[in-house]
């Protein structure tokens, strides 16, 4: 089983059945495997499937009426997204995490970033709870943001730094006593950048900067 199969039977249940709830036992399964999926690809570094494993699964509690345990899945999302300033992860799935968002934008520790999430997401305003119910509930494909960037997430300017000083094949060692941080910091900002470039390894994300043109 892998994310796609998930999202299939999330949206099986979401918008086939008359009746969510319905399929509860057969969404067991996938609840319990995404939650291994997510624990899994976090402890590894993955956080772009980490995070990714955490927003189907607050889609999937969604479809099910589990109120509370979309909420939570959602708020583990964003605690390991918000470091990094991932936005795309989310906004790739309005309008179906609009309303769990909004909530969270009106207070708690995540109150700023689900507002930067929807602005990017609606540019221009937040949408109201009437906006956001008629978006979930119109026929059709749900509209996405339009991508303009190649990448998950764009780099930062100091993540574009260590991603030079990894094509040069340096350790982690190495890019701390270059760039005069703690070796922690230099191994968190390797994580963001396989996170971002999408990959699981720092081979693949010289092969995928350069194929982005980002390194030569």
């Amino acid at each position: 089983m892998d994310l796609i199969l998930a999202r299939a039977m999330v949206a099986r249940y979401a918008w086939q059945l008359e009746d969510p709830t319905s399929g509860i036992e057969s969404l067991d399964a996938v609840l319990a495997w995404l939650d291994q999926a997510g624990q899994a690809a976090e402890a590894r570094g993955w956080l772009h499937w980490a995070i990714k494993a955490r927003l189907v699964e607050t889609l999937a509690r969604q479809a099910v009426n589990d109120s509370s345990g979309a909420l939570a899945a959602l708020h583990s999302a964003l605690a390991m997204a918000e470091p990094g300033g991932y936005i795309r992860l989310f906004a790739d799935e309005m309008p179906g995490l609009a309303a769990l968002l909004r909530k969270i934008a009106t207070g708690g520790p995540f109150v700023a970033y689900a507002r930067r999430i929807l602005a990017a997401s609606y540019p221009g305003k937040i949408p109201s709870r009437v906006e956001t119910s008629l978006l979930d509930n119109r026929e059709g494909a749900a509209p996405r943001p339009e991508v303009v960037e190649p990448l998950v997430e764009p780099l930062s300017k100091r993540e574009m730094e260590v991603l030079r000083l990894l094509a040069k094949g340096a350790t982690n060692a190495e890019i701390a006593n270059q760039l005069v941080v703690a070796p922690s910091t230099a191994k968190k900002h390797v994580i963001h950048i396989l996170g971002k470039l999408g990959v699981s390894s720092r081979s693949k994300a010289i092969h995928r900067a350069r194929e982005l043109g980002l390194i030569d």
